[in-house]
């Protein structure tokens, strides 16, 4: 009977294999860190269709079209920042592996 129980007993390699499966502090800093970039990607191409339909919409008016400009060329400089983020962290993460 002292066997089974013994046997029913994770060995301490066990153990240390579950917790040493856990997530490092710099992989969740990396995860997040995309994360944020992805969600600024995201925004600037709602922005994006935004200001185009700002500038479809001016219908002559001067000031909303050259809004719609400004908006769209904000909105580019945003989704190039942002590939450009997620393009530098993939390529730290591959030199440092």
């Amino acid at each position: 009977m002292f066997c089974l129980a013994s046997n029913s007993i994770p060995s301490l390699a066990v153990a240390k294999e579950r917790y040493t499966s856990a997530p490092r502090l710099e992989e969740i800093l990396v995860n997040l860190m995309q994360l944020m970039l992805k969600i600024v990607g995201v925004l600037g191409v709602i922005s994006l269709v935004i200001a185009g339909i700002i500038y479809l919409i001016s219908a002559g008016n001067e000031d909303m079209a050259e809004t719609g400009k400004r908006a769209i060329i904000y909105s580019i400089i945003g989704i190039v920042v942002s590939v450009a983020g997620l393009i530098v962290i993939q390529t730290v993460i591959t030199l440092l592996e």
